[in-house]
């Protein structure tokens, strides 16, 4: 058994690109007509090739990144123990992410040969003995590929989903843009340049069986922000719009991935972007919200308009990205968005989702739900956090009276103010010698954040002055709140409405109930607190 001496972390050996998906990458599936004794492995095998080598991790197909010991011995007190080796953790992780892909290119009929097969190149070595003989004896006449590129007859009456797609693509066979799609996924311009050159059409065609073009694949692996530019100045600013099957354009992917400097060159010549949705409804930054995106969240954030017709910062389409921003964790821009669109936080989603009750949910975005040591309760404690809320700060001046608002304010504190950034500096400059004290900041600012938001959400709650509304919205998060043990849930909305403190949940029992059953003491004592201070 090796020794954990041999042993070396290094991820950068084992790529895990797992934003990519074969299905949008691959357009070839292998298939093969047992009747008619012919398979498309050859075409499918070009696109696989250059789909891993673009990320790559061709050596878990070639053999040439082969998989380390599984186990390492370690020194333990006097004595020496196994451990699972991290290196080949993430090997393993990396080979399931490969055999995923390859697996996912295939049609029922070829998966069953592969399907015991354990690590990536297992499944391609049986996957080439099999068909690739039979597809070199294959005549490749073009009249033929309409043949040779679909399924068995079988295989298609099972998938008409799969035919109706087909019959969207251009006529051309998918099979001609293959070198396109390896230079998209590689961000080999001059390559594409090409093939442009040879097939102007190319440029706006749809290339992939899911009605990809080369744009979309170019900003969805981010290998090369040249081949994004170049790209989209050949392409007429109509065409940047140019939507998928499940209606996402290229913005959209560039959102998906976190492709900031994509999103940046797309909305620059085709700001209407901003406002496409996708076959569900969504814009781009829910995208960006959707998937934890935070640079190109903030970004699309800040370019999106809410003076136009339809607001997406309304109704609907808003309080589903005020949701999505919250669940993402991004609690600073979750603020801002109710504090310039209070209207948001009294709204509920088409399943019936709230803001509140989404922030109820998140029990790691509050003090009581974050476990501390006695050293980083110490510097918690210490550590100075500031939200920047520039709606409520008292030092931003009185607008009925600026002179007075301003000038008092700073004549009054300024010796706290001053003390305070002092104070913020120097925790500052501590933070970037002491990587540990920067992380509990940033932990104490989210739980600041998080207690701002939820005040804020039961202020405009409260605003609407019916009674109906508040069992909606105060309903659940209360006595989730109780469940999950988050007192802080608790004492704001109880404050707000002290009658939610008979709230029952759906299984029947009440905030105190809830707690005593889920063993959350704090949530216990609060509510006897604000019931001996006649709160409640």
């Amino acid at each position: 058994m090796n020794s954990s001496d041999s042993s070396s972390f290094a991820p950068h050996q084992y790529p895990y690109p797992s934003t990519l998906n074969v299905v949008n990458f691959a357009s070839i599936k292998l298939s093969t007509n047992w009747k008619k004794s012919f398979t498309n492995y050859l075409p499918w095998k070009t696109q696989i090739l250059g789909l891993v080598e673009s990320q790559d991790l061709l050596g878990f197909i070639d053999g040439t990144n082969p998989p380390p010991a599984e186990m390492v011995t370690v020194p333990d007190d006097m004595t020496m123990k196994e451990i699972p080796n991290p290196d080949y953790l993430l090997w393993r992780r990396s080979d399931r992410l490969v055999k995923g892909w390859i697996i996912g290119s295939l049609t029922v009929s070829a998966l069953h040969i592969v399907v015991d097969l354990k690590t990536a190149r297992d499944v391609w070595i049986e996957l080439q003995n099999k068909f690739d003989r039979d597809s070199q004896d294959q005549p490749c006449e073009e009249e033929d590929s309409d043949e040779k590129f679909s399924d068995d007859s079988s295989e298609s009456e099972d998938h008409p989903a799969e035919q109706s797609v087909k019959e969207k693509v251009d006529e051309k066979d998918l099979s001609w843009y293959v070198p396109l799609c390896k230079a998209a996924l590689r961000g080999n311009w001059n390559s594409a340049k090409k093939f442009f050159d040879q097939d102007g059409a190319a440029v706006t065609a749809k290339i992939t069986v899911n009605l990809d073009t080369a744009l979309y694949l170019a900003v969805g692996t981010g290998k090369a922000i040249h081949f994004v530019e170049n790209l989209v100045e050949l392409m007429p600013t109509e065409a940047l719009a140019l939507q998928n099957i499940v209606g996402q354009t290229a913005l959209m992917v560039a959102a998906i991935v976190g492709n900031t400097r994509a999103a940046v060159i797309l909305v620059k010549k085709n700001p209407a972007l901003l406002y496409t949705k996708d076959g569900k409804g969504n814009l781009p930054v829910h995208c960006a919200a959707y998937c934890d995106k935070r640079e190109t969240l903030l970004y699309l954030l800040s370019v999106t308009k809410d003076e136009i017709k339809h607001s997406p910062f309304e109704g609907q389409i808003g309080v589903r990205l005020l949701i999505a921003v919250i669940t993402s964790g991004f609690l600073d821009m979750a603020l801002d968005l109710v504090q310039h669109h209070p209207s948001l936080a009294t709204l509920k989603a088409d399943n019936g989702d709230t803001p509140l009750k989404a922030i109820a949910r998140m029990a790691s975005a509050f003090p009581s739900g974050t476990r501390l040591n006695y050293w980083e309760r110490l510097i918690y404690s210490c550590v100075p956090v500031e939200l920047k809320n520039y709606h409520n700060d008292p030092n931003r001046g009185d607008i009925e009276n600026p002179l007075y608002g301003t000038v008092g304010s700073l004549r009054g504190n300024y010796s706290n103010i001053v003390y305070k950034r002092l104070h913020a500096r120097l925790w500052g400059f501590i933070g970037l010698l002491v990587p540990i004290i920067k992380h509990i900041q940033g932990k104490k600012l989210i739980h600041h954040q998080a207690l701002h938001l939820v005040k804020c959400l039961c202020e405009e709650i409260k605003s609407l002055n019916d009674w109906h509304s508040y069992s909606f919205h105060f309903g659940f998060p209360v006595t989730e709140a109780a469940r999950l043990g988050i007192p802080e849930i608790v004492e704001e909305i109880v404050g707000t409405y002290p009658d939610a403190v008979w709230y029952y949940g759906a299984d029947k029992r009440n905030i105190v109930q809830l707690a005593v059953v889920n063993r959350c003491e704090k949530v216990v004592n609060l509510v006897f607190q604000m019931v001996s201070i006649n709160i409640i």
